[in-house]
């Protein structure tokens, strides 16, 4: 997990001083989540890029720094979930290449 977090302050550290922060909030975040409502309504279970977009609309909605920033936590916590996933594809392609390659 640690090697995703050094690629996180890496490009962190890429974007420089421009923070996102500065950009205007112009996204509709009520209209985005009634978006994913009704999307997700007769799924029992959200995929993980659904759980990703539920997260941030929460964060958007939210009006309370502590808990805007408890939904932060959580909503990173996914996306390292969703990235170590994708890596452990990756490696499972790599080794499979690799397999075929020795055929």
């Amino acid at each position: 997990m640690n090697h995703i977090f050094e690629e996180i302050a890496a490009e962190r550290k890429r974007q420089g001083e421009k923070s996102a922060l500065d950009v205007p909030m112009w996204f509709n975040a009520i209209e985005a989540s009634a978006c994913l409502s009704k999307a997700t309504k007769y799924k029992k279970k959200l995929t993980p890029f659904e759980l990703l977009l539920q997260g941030i609309y929460k964060i958007l909605l939210e009006t309370d720094s502590v808990k805007q920033r408890e939904e932060l936590i959580q909503t990173a916590a996914v996306i390292v979930q969703i990235i170590e996933y994708l890596d452990r594809q990756i490696l499972g392609l790599e080794r499979e290449q690799k397999r075929k390659e020795e055929l």
